[in-house]
């Protein structure tokens, strides 16, 4: 992070009134790069204009923190809304709260690591409920229109070498993260006149340890959101409108599981689903560092670590494995090399590391790495994708 500021100089002089969104953090591990920058960029074909909208406030407020350098809190493009990362500061001043506390009491740093992330997913969610809405006068309801997570990533600061602690920590952003979801749908639960549905819809979720969080932060989410087609608003007419651009109620938003594949080794796959007209799901893998993956021949297992459908519950969306667009590979620097990260992901994921057509790769080295489906785990590694939903 002593890099930052110069950095920081560098990446301003690119960009005018309405930046991109960004999350930075410090990275451990080796290796003859400083600097690493990861962007997504939306191609317009035959001059076409796409419309994009940013979110750049500056001034102080209390709502959420204003921007502390040269990027814009959420941009919203193609049906999908990108969010600046989120630190816990507090907004009319721009501080961090106090540190966790230091003691040994499991209650105690729990309390205190849990405010914290409630306060940067407080944030988050503002940002969201003002860039999702068509305009100032249209209110955030699910009638107008319903924006959903489709991952959360929630980096740490390094903590102590007990793994106790980074269980509680894993634990605490889970059960926040889990929270923060179910209360951001209770809208829309409640205009289906309450009725109970049996889908699991927290959205997909992985934890990772950093090297340092900026300002000395001890939290920083970093998610993105899918927006379905705007619902023109018609008080009037509420019950004649027409709602196939938002997500329907009897879908299947997301489903998280830890299973077994044919080897009998443990793989944790989460996959949500983006709303019908985008085709995309983005979908959370771990695994750990073993013989088996790393020999495997390219053999599809997303098809092959899919579970049935269980009573009470929906199986989970199908993946095409030939169309992911992007992977990005957190890997535990201590455990394994870039080149094993890359062979267990490939492996993971059914690539063939010879193909001339994978997709978009990204490597991310860090100290320690779990996911919502299994906090006791420490997977050596994570990876977080977006692929084309394979079509019936």
């Amino acid at each position: 992070m002593s890099l930052f500021p110069r950095i920081n100089a560098v990446y301003a002089s690119y960009f005018g009134s309405s930046p991109p969104t960004r999350a930075c953090v410090a990275v451990p591990g080796r290796g003859n790069w400083r600097v690493k920058l990861e962007g997504v960029a939306k191609i317009v074909q035959d001059g076409a204009r796409e419309e994009r909208k940013a979110l750049h406030v500056q001034s102080l407020s209390y709502w959420a923190p204003a921007n502390i350098g040269p990027y814009s809190q959420s941009v919203k493009t193609g049906g999908r809304l990108y969010v600046a990362g989120q630190i816990p500061l507090i907004p009319p001043s721009l501080t961090l709260p106090p540190c966790p506390s230091s003691s040994t009491s499991s209650d105690a740093d729990s309390s205190d690591i849990s405010s914290h992330l409630s306060l940067a997913l407080q944030h988050l969610h503002r940002i969201i409920r003002s860039s999702a809405s068509p305009s100032p006068q249209t209110h955030f309801t699910s009638s107008t229109m319903q924006a959903r997570a489709s991952h959360g990533v929630c980096w740490f600061a390094p903590t102590s070498s007990s793994d106790l602690e980074w269980r509680r920590r894993v634990a605490a952003a889970r059960a926040v993260w889990e929270a923060s979801e179910e209360a951001y749908l209770l809208a829309e639960d409640a205009e289906y006149d309450g009725e109970e549905e049996e889908r699991v819809r927290t959205a997909p979720f992985l934890a990772v340890e950093a090297a340092a969080l900026p300002r000395g932060a001890e939290v920083e989410w970093v998610a993105e959101w899918d927006v379905p087609q705007m619902l023109q608003e018609d008080e009037d007419n509420d019950d004649e409108q027409d709602r196939s651009g938002g997500f329907g109620k009897d879908e299947t938003w997301v489903r998280s599981t830890t299973v077994s594949n044919q080897s009998g080794r443990l793989v944790s796959y989460q996959c949500s689903q983006a709303p019908p007209r985008s085709n995309l799901v983005t979908l959370i893998l771990a695994a750990h560092k073993s013989s088996f993956l790393l020999s495997l021949a390219p053999t599809h297992p997303l098809t092959t670590v899919r579970p049935p459908g269980e009573s009470g519950a929906h199986p989970l969306p199908s993946v095409d494995t030939s169309a992911i667009h992007s992977l990005k590979v957190f890997y535990r620097s201590s455990r394994l090399s870039r080149s094993e990260a890359e062979r267990l992901a490939f492996s993971l994921c059914g690539l063939d590391s010879a193909s001339s057509q994978n997709p978009a790769l990204s490597f991310i080295p860090v100290g320690r790495i779990a996911t919502g489906g299994a906090v006791e785990e420490q997977w050596d590694v994570g990876v977080v994708g977006v692929a084309a939903r394979a079509r019936a």
